[in-house]
């Protein structure tokens, strides 16, 4: 039984309880059987939520924040089939609430809840030190940028192995391709570099991996998986048309499925 079942099992027991109808009736004054009773307040449903809350608990504490899946999770439900992912159970997420001294990148399998990579990320040069700050779509800009990615092909360049991505998100990231934003490794991505000035090196925008890191990752990712780069950016969160069209009660399981990811 994978763990997403489980999950689901146990959400389910503990939203469906109820009182009996005798033990309701029972509690209930004689008089209120003749007497109207006051419209009852609808309240928004909270159980998508309340589910994705319990998959972020199944990781570990010290890895990405709870924003920074949530909203990974919505996109991934909004972008839903039409980006048409080849792997659909692995979501990339980077976290740029962190500093960059902290591991930041997290390969995620959704299917088994687990991470099965973790690794620094290097921020672009205009986008801050070691906070990831300032953010832009714009050739030569330097900045990274953030939202959503669909992982491309593989290649060799002038940083070795490589990988390409493709923004889908217009006027906040998709021109990633024509920018020649791309997976690489670099040397300025590693604990001794960090330890030596303060945080690491930074790229032209690109999300940059140490060199032990690199090919394993691109590995993991490569060829169609969806990838998120997330901040605390007021301007990105409430301007996405990714994040707006998303539905957070999507997530809320139904009785005959073992995945609340399948409806998205």
């Amino acid at each position: 039984m994978n763990k997403l079942f489980r999950l689901t099992f146990i959400f389910l027991v503990f939203t469906s309880f109820h009182p009996s109808e005798k033990e309701s009736t029972l509690k209930e004054p004689i008089a209120s059987i003749s007497t109207p009773t006051a419209p009852q307040i609808e309240v928004a449903p909270i159980q998508g939520e309340l589910y994705l809350r319990s998959m972020f608990a199944e990781f570990p504490a010290n890895s990405f924040s709870w924003e920074a899946f949530k909203y990974a999770m919505l996109g991934k439900q909004s972008l839903g089939e039409q980006s048409n992912f080849s792997k659909p159970d692995i979501l990339t997420i980077i976290d740029f609430s962190k500093p960059s001294t902290e591991e930041r990148l997290f390969v995620v399998d959704l299917k088994e809840l687990k991470i099965l990579t973790r690794s620094l990320v290097a921020h672009g040069r205009n986008t801050g030190e070691n906070w990831a700050k300032n953010f832009s779509n714009v050739s030569g800009s330097y900045q990274s940028s953030l939202g959503f990615y669909k992982t491309a092909e593989t290649y060799y360049g002038s940083k070795g192995f490589s990988m390409r991505l493709d923004g889908l998100e217009p006027n906040i990231n998709n021109l990633a391709r024509s920018r020649a934003i791309v997976v690489h490794a670099a040397d300025y991505v590693s604990e001794s570099f960090a330890k030596a000035h303060g945080r690491l090196g930074r790229s032209q925008g690109c999300p940059a991996l140490p060199n032990n890191m690199n090919k394993k990752i691109i590995q993991q990712i490569e060829g169609g998986s969806l990838l998120f780069i997330y901040a605390p950016v007021d301007q990105y969160l409430n301007t996405s048309k990714v994040l707006k069209s998303s539905d957070i009660n999507a997530f809320a399981p139904s009785i005959g499925t073992n995945s609340a990811i399948a409806k998205g």
